[in-house]
């Protein structure tokens, strides 16, 4: 007896007062995914993906992770996956249960690194400098969004343009971030432009 799952779309019935999945002669169930954190993040993280088969002996798991379906030729699941995307990348995976030479129903779980924003004054000569604040001294919002976590490389460019300054306070509260490379675009960094920020241990230039 397996218990309905809310993505269960087949026939049930009623046992012991519970709803259960009526499965055809034949039906393989297919894998479960889950990960060991959020599936949407900031930052260089790894998130280790774990794929439990729920199809008995004699059948085995199937998974890519392009997106694209899994068949009987694509690697056998045999252990956790370490998943790392890349800045704004998604990496989805996909996987079947094999039994018997019938495949179930493809599940699958994306794992997505959310892409960093900035805000910038821009100084009109194909240059910007990162900055909370625009050239009038209004507040216009955090520097970066969503705060950085771990590791963080500050880029030299944004829209095409380089980086060349660092406004004071630009990182200031960035709690979670435990170092920055600054690269050689950038000409001057403000005062206090990493307050508060009580995780970071190393600034690499």
């Amino acid at each position: 007896v397996v218990h309905v799952t809310s993505t269960w779309t087949g026939p049930t019935d009623t046992w012991q007062g519970r709803k259960v999945v009526v499965m055809p002669d034949g039906y393989v169930i297919p894998p479960t995914l889950s990960a060991d954190g959020e599936t949407e993040f900031a930052g260089v993280q790894t998130r280790i993906v774990t794929l439990e088969n729920l199809s008995g002996s004699g059948s085995v798991i199937h998974y890519t992770l392009d997106g694209s379906t899994p068949t009987e030729e694509s690697p056998i699941y045999t252990a956790p996956l370490e998943i790392v995307p890349a800045e704004g990348e998604a990496i989805t995976i996909k996987a079947v249960s094999v039994k018997g030479g019938v495949n179930s129903d493809v599940a699958e779980l994306s794992v997505r690194r959310i892409p960093y924003t900035y805000n910038y004054i821009d100084n009109g000569d194909g240059t910007v400098t990162l900055s909370k604040w625009d050239e009038w001294g209004n507040w216009i919002g955090n520097g970066v969004t969503p705060s950085p976590v771990g590791e963080f490389t500050v880029p030299d460019e944004i829209d095409g343009k380089l980086v060349v300054a660092i406004i004071g306070e630009f990182f200031s509260s960035c709690s979670e971030m435990t170092s920055v490379f600054i690269p050689a675009s950038v000409e001057s960094i403000g005062p206090y432009a990493f307050g508060y920020c009580s995780n970071l241990a190393t600034v690499t230039f």
